[in-house]
């Protein structure tokens, strides 16, 4: 399951979770202290026991992710001119 990193803050990082983004907050300390996040970062997540817990990082589709948005901002550019 993917999740997206949406919001840091106050010590709280809030998850969009899944295709329907449940959103799902956790307490930075509720995150392995080796895992750096920043918002838009996209993750691999499972749910155990009823606690969302964290796999790892998808560095390729957060990267791909942003070029799309990259992509679509460029567009708007264009238009505008």
């Amino acid at each position: 399951m993917k999740a997206v990193v949406d919001e840091i803050s106050d010590g709280k990082v809030k998850l969009l979770v899944g295709e329907e983004e449940r959103e799902v907050v956790l307490s930075k300390n509720e995150i392995d202290s080796g895992l750096s996040l920043s918002e838009g970062d996209w993750l691999e997540v499972k749910l155990v026991k009823e606690q969302l817990k964290i796999l790892k990082k998808d560095p390729n589709t957060t990267e791909s992710r942003k070029e799309r948005i990259r992509k679509k901002l460029e567009r708007l550019r264009q238009k505008g001119k």
